[in-house]
């Protein structure tokens, strides 16, 4: 798994949104529904673990996209939320001002913040995602995903969403 020399590895099911959908009075069958369920969300899906979640990486024809699911973020936020009925998919509109916030500057050029509209969403657990607009630059993106955005940016872009979550006068 090396997201500078584009190594994946197949992503499985993270159990905690499995259980946060159990928990949230989803059945089983929708979870595991082929189409609009958590399941299909994860189908197919390769990418790059890391403790805090994953990133799913998307290639379709000429277009590469990175896909953050901070999966452990949802965790820490599960008291957190309205109300004992609201997943974690339901939180992510809520957080955009301060993604849109903390990574408004700092993307190197032919790099673009995508997917944060809910209803544009092909993984609904993703918090955003990041689009190669040049692919002539994708090795000088990939090394800067991988040395500047998962080790620096991504910490500060998920302390920041926290903190949001943290204070009740936000929500």
């Amino acid at each position: 798994m090396n997201i500078a020399r584009a190594l994946t590895i197949p992503l499985g099911l993270p159990p905690y949104l499995v259980l946060d959908q159990l928990h949230r009075g989803i059945s089983p069958a929708m979870i595991l529904a082929p189409e609009d369920s958590l399941l299909a969300e994860y189908q197919r899906a390769d990418g790059y673990a890391y403790r805090w979640g994953n990133v799913i990486e998307a290639r379709t024809g000429t277009w590469l996209a990175w896909h953050v699911a901070p999966v452990e973020l949802w965790y820490v936020t599960d008291q957190l939320r309205r109300s004992p009925a609201q997943t974690a998919a339901e939180l992510i509109p809520l957080l955009q001002h301060e993604v849109t916030g903390a990574l408004s500057t700092g993307l190197p050029a032919g790099l673009m913040l995508v997917g944060c509209h809910p209803q544009s969403r092909r993984y609904p657990h993703v918090l955003f995602s990041l689009l190669l607009v040049d692919p002539h630059r994708e090795r000088v993106i990939r090394r800067w995903l991988a040395d500047i955005f998962i080790e620096r940016m991504l910490p500060n872009v998920l302390g920041r969403v926290r903190a949001h979550c943290d204070n009740p006068k936000s929500r």
